[in-house]
């Protein structure tokens, strides 16, 4: 085994799925172990989820960073799941149960116990410690728990920005009810290049707006963003219009739960822009995107949004080599059944050439479901690899293939698929 070349040994770990097996190859002697423990945190994120099941291993991993280890330096991808120890949020009430033929009153369980009260004593040192040692972590995703006491988040975000690599941050609050406002702002090295945080509404949404274009400021090689909120809109005019121009130069955007109002000094961080999700958005509130996007020559290559309009279809048919379209909902508009009609026959014919996937979903069977005699309107699509369509009910025809739009619509794939 000694003999093994290194990157013989690390394509072996490349193929290997299950995390036990990379155990079992680290184990058999020094030379794997090293070869195997590289490929190992390359590729897969160190898990910190606190819970009474395994709160010693947790913080003996915790130690062993804090003291730096040899992984600390190598570990690229880290996990937050739980900070928390505490099994319960509050006290469990006491229960009965039928046991040895007899009802018997089973006391609470209690919150804390000796080692969770130790755990959450030397939690804060140990935390902060272990996450600034990994100098190597390029790679975030933060769950915030509920449980999760209020002085782990300013300990994970000062960690986090001592961080020299720090490429990827993701923060999912979906957990709780609303995401407090994190110190995003002390995020400064200027090496974020993909930002997402997911939350169904915001405490503070104001300090929030402050706080994130603190942080897009000082991030200048920002690629990605992601901002996706369950509640009410928020404006994300009044957020982008706090960096000056042409410091981001965005190449993806996903909002959810935001009013988008297009505005020059906006339109001037998405001139790379190249994929573009919209959704859960007012429509009335980014009429005038399309616009602007079409008047600044910028061409998307990925667009899914959940409503349409006249102005959508116009840019679309401004330019071609759209590669995937997601609509979801088209059919909320009055004037819905001719924007079908000019989508189907005007503007899918502009990105024949290059539309690699296809969603097009209406709330209703109408105009934009797909029957017998529509089929034929996907016959320029000679690269199309994924179609979600609606069809519509009458059309669908199981026990006669002749007529069947299900059999249709397989038929033109094979054709493109043989073209």
């Amino acid at each position: 085994m000694d003999r093994l070349a290194t990157e013989l040994i690390q394509e072996v770990a490349l193929q290997t799925d299950d995390h036990r097996d990379l155990k079992s190859l680290r184990l058999v002697n020094r030379t794997l172990n090293e070869a195997v423990e590289q490929v190992l945190w390359n590729t897969r994120p160190v898990v910190v989820h606190l819970n009474r099941d395994i709160l010693h291993d947790v913080m003996t991993m915790l130690y062993d960073l804090k003291d730096g280890c040899p992984a600390s330096t190598t570990i690229k991808q880290l996990r937050i799941i739980s900070l928390s120890p505490q099994k319960e949020l509050h006290p469990p009430r006491r229960y009965t149960t039928f046991a040895d033929g007899e009802w018997k009153t089973v006391p609470p369980e209690p919150i804390d116990t000796s080692e969770v009260k130790e755990a959450l004593e030397h939690l804060p040192e140990v935390l902060a410690g272990a996450l600034c040692a990994l100098k190597g972590l390029v790679s975030v995703q933060w769950i915030i728990n509920e449980k999760d006491q209020a002085w782990t988040q300013d300990v994970v975000m000062e960690s986090l920005a001592s961080l020299p690599l720090l490429a990827q941050f993701e923060v999912d609050a979906t957990a709780i009810n609303a995401m407090p406002v994190l110190s995003f702002h002390k995020l400064r090295q200027g090496t974020l290049k993909r930002f997402s945080v997911r939350a169904r509404c915001f405490s503070d949404p104001q300090n929030l707006e402050s706080t994130l274009s603190t942080l897009f400021l000082h991030n200048p090689n920002l690629v990605e963003l992601k901002l996706d909120k369950h509640s009410s809109s928020s404006d994300f005019r009044s957020l982008i219009e706090q960096v000056p121009v042409n410091t981001l130069r965005l190449e993806s955007l996903y909002l959810r739960g935001w009013n988008v109002q297009s505005t020059p000094k906006m339109i001037c961080h998405f001139r790379s822009l190249h994929t573009l999700y919209l959704l859960n958005n007012e429509a009335e509130s980014y009429h005038d995107l399309w616009k602007s996007l079409q008047s600044a020559g910028i061409s998307l290559r990925r667009l899914t949004v959940d409503t349409t309009k006249s102005d959508l279809l116009a840019y679309l048919e401004s330019f071609s080599g759209l590669e995937e379209l997601s609509i979801f909902y088209p059919d909320g508009e009055n004037d819905s059944d001719d924007l079908a009609r000019r989508f189907y026959q005007d503007t899918l014919p502009r990105h024949s050439e290059s539309l690699r996937k296809l969603e097009v979903l209406p709330y209703f069977e109408g105009v934009w479901a797909i029957g017998l005699n529509d089929v034929h309107v996907f016959d320029c699509c000679k690269k199309l690899v994924s179609l979600s369509v609606s069809l519509k009910t009458d059309d669908v025809q199981p026990k006669n293939w002749d007529i069947d739009v299900v059999v249709s619509v397989q038929s033109l794939f094979c054709v493109i698929i043989h073209s």
